[in-house]
């Protein structure tokens, strides 16, 4: 959605994306995914930077089915927008998450814009 025209196409396609996610929690296509589960990709928006439509992520991140172990952590860098979140991994309230990061730490590390987002969960 950042790099989008001023028809917004990208954006909202963007946004109907992400809502899709919280379609498929809510059991609108089937039967709701039984805990416990992961939401993992690259949603290319971040929460509050950039040009997309911002309530469709904020509103994923505090669904209380689901648990954000990385709020505010950028994920990607670009040259024009700087530091942003577009990658997630969101695990299911139930699960424990024992750690959480993005790799490489340092911008110097990195050959592209995307880092390695990881979660570390126990699972009992």
């Amino acid at each position: 959605p950042v790099f989008d025209g001023p028809e917004d196409r990208n954006g909202r396609r963007n946004a109907d994306e992400i809502v899709l996610w919280q379609h498929i929690l809510d059991g609108r296509f089937g039967p709701a995914p039984a805990p416990p589960f992961v939401i993992a990709g690259v949603a290319n928006l971040d929460p509050g930077r950039g040009e997309g439509r911002h309530d469709a992520i904020r509103a994923l991140l505090a669904d209380p089915r689901l648990q954000d172990p990385l709020p505010g952590r950028a994920t990607a860098r670009w040259p024009q927008t700087g530091p942003l979140r577009v990658s997630y991994l969101l695990p299911s309230a139930d699960l424990t998450v024992v750690g959480a990061g993005v790799h490489p730490a340092s911008r110097d590390d990195l050959t592209g814009p995307h880092r390695l987002v990881w979660v570390d969960l126990a699972l009992d």
